[in-house]
């Protein structure tokens, strides 16, 4: 094995244990009260890195400063560069600096993983070894989900009188929250369905059936809305895009859902006015910020740092027991914080990453192929799931997110 054959596997190593403790450990655990584990880790990679630059011919600045070049030209990078300048500049004018910086960094360190993914990880074999990643990350938060409703241990949120019956809790595994979660296993679901339909090879296809029977019950235990609903579309543009007889999957589950009667209860709250005035309430101060701020926003991070003011100066907008809310959507968030340049610049993120994706899909054969194909629903799920929740900015669900996206996006350079 040549040195410089070496040097990648560590990288690749390290990469994919980063991925994995992400995912997999909560945020909450730090390392001598200070660092995340995965802030550890990535910190790890950085050093690493930067001692491949000083001690590697194959590493050297010269080569960095060829990637560089190329990863500066491509356009999603580009996009996510503009949008990390305007949060930048909003922290001159930000009521909270120290959060509109914080929030700054932890994109721009998005940039900084996906300069690393780009640049070392853009072939097929470094592909597959972040999807056996993914695999083992998605069946342990599974697995912890369903120790949390069988011991109805770990979970902190509940609801109240679903059924009459007291209160029901809701899985949150290690993401903290059930909505996150549910978030997760949206984004998780139809990569492995696509690769359940595609498989040829019984154990695999086991494995897979595995995968997804785990993931629907945990999604289903985290009565997270807003996640059935994003999921149930994913579904339809299978129906539409892959095989129209999946519309008998979709019937099946829906009557199993509603013989469920603590299910059937969460489902009926769609069209109780009472459970959404709460999140209709917090958009409407959004668009109050918006308007007051178009060009510029109210700063990076900072909608929640200003939500009880406004609702101070909008008392229509009061809650019981509501304060420093975020906005429960992360588009309003975005114009509402960074405004119209921050907005245009995300939407431009947006297209470049489905052109990736959709660009991995059609390069790419076998189980890559298949991957890219479904981690395509999930995106557009995902998307349709932000109107509803900040999941873009939860960095436990965004980086699988923003992973595969850089993964995919490396599949159109090729690295000199």
């Amino acid at each position: 094995m040549s040195p410089n054959s070496l040097y990648k596997k560590i990288l690749l190593f390290l990469c994919c244990i980063y991925f994995f403790a992400a995912t997999v450990i909560p945020s909450q655990v730090k390392v001598l009260n200070k660092a995340s584990v995965s802030d550890l880790i990535f910190l790890i990679i950085l050093v690493y890195y930067l001692i491949l630059l000083f001690f590697s011919k194959h590493y050297g600045f010269r080569a960095f400063i060829s990637k560089l070049y190329t990863f500066l030209h491509n356009p999603l990078i580009l996009s996510m560069i503009t949008l990390s300048i305007f949060m930048l500049a909003s922290v001159l004018y930000s009521t909270d600096k120290s959060l509109a910086l914080t929030e700054t960094i932890r994109f721009f360190l998005y940039i900084t993983i996906g300069f690393i993914l780009i640049s070392e990880f853009n072939n097929t074999a470094y592909l597959s070894s972040f999807i056996y990643t993914f695999t083992c990350s998605t069946i342990i938060v599974n697995i912890i989900g369903l120790y949390q409703f069988i011991t109805n241990k770990g979970m902190s949120v509940s609801l109240v009188n679903l059924t009459g019956s007291g209160f029901t809790g809701r899985v949150e595994s290690t993401f903290g929250n059930p909505n996150a979660f549910g978030a997760y296993l949206v984004v998780a679901s139809f990569p492995f369905i696509l690769l359940f339909l595609s498989t040829k090879n019984k154990i695999v296809k086991l494995l897979y059936l595995i995968v997804i029977a785990l993931c629907s019950a945990n999604l289903l235990l985290t009565f997270s809305r807003n996640s059935w609903l994003s999921f149930a579309v994913g579904l339809l543009i299978l129906v539409f895009t892959y095989n129209w007889k999946l519309i008998y999957l979709m019937i099946s589950g829906g009557i199993i859902m509603l013989l469920i009667p603590n299910i059937n209860a969460r489902i009926r709250q769609f069209a109780d006015i009472t459970q959404n005035e709460g999140r209709i309430k917090i958009w409407s101060v959004a668009l109050k910020m918006i308007k007051e701020h178009p060009l510029r926003g109210v700063g990076n991070g900072n909608f929640s740092v200003l939500y009880d003011s406004y609702v101070e100066k909008y008392p229509e907008y009061f809650q019981e027991n509501v304060s420093q809310f975020p906005s429960h959507n992360s588009y309003l968030k975005i114009q509402s914080e960074l405004g119209a340049g921050g907005t245009l610049s995300f939407f431009a993120i947006v297209f470049f990453a489905f052109k990736s994706i959709l660009y991995a899909y059609k390069k790419h054969t076998g189980t890559i192929k298949f991957f890219y194909y479904g981690f395509l629903v999930s995106s557009a799920s995902f998307l349709i799931l932000n109107f509803f929740d900040n999941i873009l900015f939860v960095p436990q669900v965004a980086i699988v997110f923003w992973f595969f996206v850089f993964l995919a996006s490396s599949s159109e350079i090729s690295i000199q």
